[in-house]
Formats: C-alpha cells, sequence, structure tokens
C-alpha cells in the first residue's frame, strides 16, 4: 500500500517479505504455542517430501524501507496468533489439495518418512 501511495515509487519495483524470516521448526513452535499444544517436531530430509507451505526465499527490503519507510506493522508471533484464532473461529471449506500434494493430511507417509529418516528436533 505503501508503494501505491508514494510519488517516489512511480516506475519503481520493490521486494515483498517479512523482515524476520522464521525456520519452518520456529513456525510450528508459535502454532504450538498459539493453539495452546505441544508436539514433537522432527527433520527429514528435504528431497524426501515437497509442501507448497515453505518459501526459502530471502529478500532483500532495503530499498523499501529507505524509499517507502517500510516496517513490520505487527510483530511476526502476534500476527500469527490472531491468524490462527481466526482460522479456528471461521474454519475454511476450502480444497486443502496442492499439485503434487493431493493428500496434505496422509498422516501415515508423514509416520513413515520420520520412523525411517527422521531426526528430533530439541526444543
Amino acid at each position: 500500500m505503501q508503494a501505491l501511495t508514494t510519488k517516489r515509487a512511480v516506475g519503481e519495483l520493490y521486494n515483498l517479505g517479512e523482515e524476520k524470516l522464521y525456520t519452518l521448526a520456529q513456525l510450528a513452535r508459535g502454532v504450538a504455542r498459539a493453539l495452546r499444544h505441544q508436539w514433537e517436531l522432527y527433520s527429514v530430509p528435504g528431497n524426501l517430501w515437497a509442501t507448497p507451505y515453505a518459501c526459502t526465499r530471502f529478500f532483500d527490503l532495503r530499498k523499501a524501507r529507505a524509499h517507502l519507510r517500510y516496517r513490520d506493522r505487527m510483530i511476526p508471533r502476534d500476527g500469527l496468533e490472531l491468524t490462527l484464532a481466526h482460522l479456528c473461529q471461521d474454519r475454511p471449506d476450502e480444497d486443502w489439495t496442492w499439485p503434487g500434494i493431493e493428500r496434505p493430511f496422509d498422516y501415515q507417509r508423514e509416520d513413515a518418512l520420520i520412523a525411517e529418516h527422521g531426526t528430533p528436533i530439541p526444543d
């Protein structure tokens, strides 16, 4: 929105992203805290699974911060908690499938991957 309302932004390109990035383990722990839940986390080699939910790209936000005075408006932890509270109240009736992941809640497959290749992630 800042780029749309700032004259200096005309003709410029800006990267969009979070100022602070988290690992999937950190996000999973944040979800668990927000839901007051506890679970064991395991690391599995990335070549054995695919997910549309993981973004491993890092973006340089210096230009957006300098030109637009861009800053995250909310602490990511607070945003995660608000999002989860909303999703828990208004559960989406969406199709959660994704190309290559037609059964996103196939826990038998996850359990087999963990049993054969999983490494526990310490707290």
